[in-house]
């Protein structure tokens, strides 16, 4: 039995999809938030060709 309370859970994607990029970046969402939240900030960076993952 796990203790880790995010275990099975989805992680959300935004950009483009994880196969075509050149680059990503993990988002992680801070005590009280959601991955929903943190992807948010994703329209902030500019690349064009990155996949924003938020667990």
């Amino acid at each position: 039995m796990s203790n880790d309370p995010h275990n099975g859970q989805p992680v959300l994607m935004t950009g483009v999809p994880l196969e075509q990029a050149r680059a990503a970046m993990v988002m992680l969402h801070g005590r009280g938030a959601s991955a929903a939240d943190i992807l948010g900030l994703a329209s902030e960076f500019t690349a064009a060709d990155m996949a924003f993952l938020a667990p």
